[in-house]
């Protein structure tokens, strides 16, 4: 079934994206409507001002661009029958600003754009829905949801007619509970959608000059080409960027324990999130929640908090991880001094389960993982068919939705894979070959040109048979 984009504007550039406000046309005029111009970007996208952009699901599947103002209602159906109608409304990076949900908004509620006319079309028709799409980062939670359901309210738009299309892997869960708080006669739809699968294998597609892009984003990249089985430098390649809780909890225990120096390992406490993190850890907050709470353990966490702080800062490949970004800057050496990587997930605690680019780097390298993250997170990438480690180590960390309890199985599963020999370490990575190399080749063949088949014959299972997975 083809799929075709509803916009309210297009400029002689393109489409301008669905949410843009108004007041701001004189500044993308000044950039003759280019809305994807570097500094354009740099300019008001990173300031919030702008929280929408043009999507990265629906470009690749649409059949065409058409306004909202060519839009008639034939016998139920918008347009054409046969065809379907995305009013596509793609968050910038921060569905919060999106929805209004941050203190200070600059702008209202994304859903207030919608034109009457719309709405009537949206009432009355079987092929046009509006796709809120927000498939870059994981943070969603139930404030999320619920200012979607209220703004449909408020906006009168049929919340039916509205698909919310999530990195969240349990965004299913997470709407359910809602609902479950907060019955809803008719609910919106909600998928799930794996962006970091087609985006990296884009990346490595370019590295392995398999395809030539001319993004100048992948220049720098280097990718290991194939596997050596020597004996490392370090046993465990373990790269942080913004500390996140889990993060700190991890480097400190490991820094108290004396194994960081069997690490390849990077952090900034420039970006350090929790600056509070000694006094937090053991406070009364975590007391009552229990996701951290094992005297021993917390203990290690402070003692060895103030190691790292004396440390302050450890940079391998890239001096700035303030510039470090999740693509074009793959460096093959440091996996190539290392055995296994420690992948620290940007989600943990949290409620949603989140899996991004990297996890996925290691694969890209051929390298070992474990991953320090959502629960279900390797059921996840088996579910793609990738092979994961369960032959060599216990992965049951990965079934563990407690986050006490996994935390500490993944510290001592990583602390017996550091303390393994270089002679087992190179024994298990010839084994672990097949297992590599089957990765890698499964990645490629996630490409963009077979990702864009797949979530345009699933879009239609999501609208009429309730399937909650896109990709």
């Amino acid at each position: 079934m083809k799929i075709n984009c509803v916009y309210d504007f297009i400029s002689p550039k393109g489409p301008i994206p669905n949410g843009y406000h108004l007041k701001y046309i004189d500044k993308l005029w000044e950039y003759d409507y280019d809305i994807n111009n570097s500094e354009f970007i740099d300019d008001y996208y990173k300031e919030d001002v702008i929280n929408v952009k043009q999507s990265l699901l629906l470009l690749g599947i649409r059949n065409a661009d058409i306004s909202t103002n060519d839009l008639v209602l034939n016998d139920g159906y918008v347009l054409r029958k046969n065809e379907l109608y995305f009013y596509n409304i793609c968050s910038a990076g921060n569905i919060f600003s999106t929805l209004s949900l941050k203190q200070f908004s600059k702008n209202p509620h994304i859903l207030s754009y919608v034109s009457d006319k719309l709405k009537e079309l949206l009432s009355n028709s079987n092929n046009l829905y509006i796709v809120i799409e927000y498939i870059m980062e994981g943070q969603i939670d139930m404030n999320v949801i619920d200012s979607i359901y209220l703004h449909c309210k408020f906006n009168n738009i049929p919340t039916d007619k509205i698909i919310f299309v999530s990195s969240v892997f349990n965004i299913d869960k997470i709407h359910e509970k809602y609902c479950s708080l907060y019955p809803q006669d008719k609910k919106i739809k909600t998928t799930f959608y794996n962006w970091a699968i087609p985006f990296k294998s884009h990346e490595l597609e370019h590295a392995l000059n398999i395809k030539n892009t001319d993004s100048a984003l992948y220049v720098k990249n280097s990718i290991s080409k194939k596997i050596e089985f020597d004996v490392k430098e370090k046993k465990a390649l373990l790269l942080n960027r913004r500390l996140r809780l889990h993060r700190l909890i991890l480097l400190s225990m490991l820094a108290e324990d004396d194994y960081l120096k069997d690490t390849l390992f990077s952090f900034d406490l420039s970006m350090d999130s929790f600056p509070n993190f000694y006094n937090w850890i053991d406070g009364e907050y975590f007391q009552k929640t229990k996701m951290f709470n094992h005297d021993e353990y917390v203990n290690k966490s402070k003692n060895g908090y103030l190691k790292i702080k004396k440390i302050n800062k450890k940079t391998i490949d890239y001096d700035s991880l303030h510039d470090v970004i999740g693509y074009g800057y793959e460096s093959e050496d440091i996996y190539k001094r290392t055995y296994f990587s420690i992948v620290t997930e940007t989600e943990f605690f949290e409620e949603s389960y989140f899996l991004s680019e990297k996890s996925i780097k290691p694969i890209m390298h051929l390298h070992p993982f474990v991953i320090v993250g959502s629960p279900y997170t390797l059921k996840l990438l088996k579910s793609y068919g990738f092979k994961t480690f369960s032959n060599w180590w216990d992965e049951s960390y990965d079934l563990m939705e407690d986050t006490n309890e996994r935390i500490l199985t993944l510290y001592n599963l990583i602390l017996s894979l550091l303390k393994k020999t270089d002679d087992e370490w190179v024994v298990m990575v010839k084994e672990m070959r097949e297992v590599l190399i089957h990765n890698r080749k499964l990645l490629l063949k996630y490409n963009t040109e077979s990702i864009n088949k797949i979530i345009s014959n699933n879009f239609v299972d999501v609208i009429f048979n309730n399937k909650q997975i896109l990709f």
